[in-house]
């Protein structure tokens, strides 16, 4: 097992973010999950008013390079997702 540290930095109202499935809980910015050596997915969904951005990415381990971000668009909404493997 390893854990993974997600971070994020937003102004969105909402942000939900998983990892295969399994809802995060963020303290704070930052949020971490206890995964298994092989492939995993994080998805993430963000809410909030057009022209707010985010950031979304995996801190720790260093290295996997599974991130994103936008500025909302006039729907005001964004989802994304990334594969990695530890």
């Amino acid at each position: 097992m390893a854990q993974v540290e997600v971070s994020i930095t937003k102004t969105a109202e909402i942000l939900r973010a998983s990892i295969d499935n399994v809802r995060l809980v963020f303290n704070g910015n930052r949020a971490t999950k206890n995964v298994p050596e092989g492939p995993h997915v994080l998805s993430w969904t963000v809410i909030g008013n057009p022209g707010t951005a985010y950031t979304i990415r995996i801190t720790k381990p260093s290295g996997i390079g599974c991130s994103g971000g936008a500025t909302l668009g006039n729907d005001g909404i964004d989802h994304g997702a990334c594969r990695f493997i530890i």
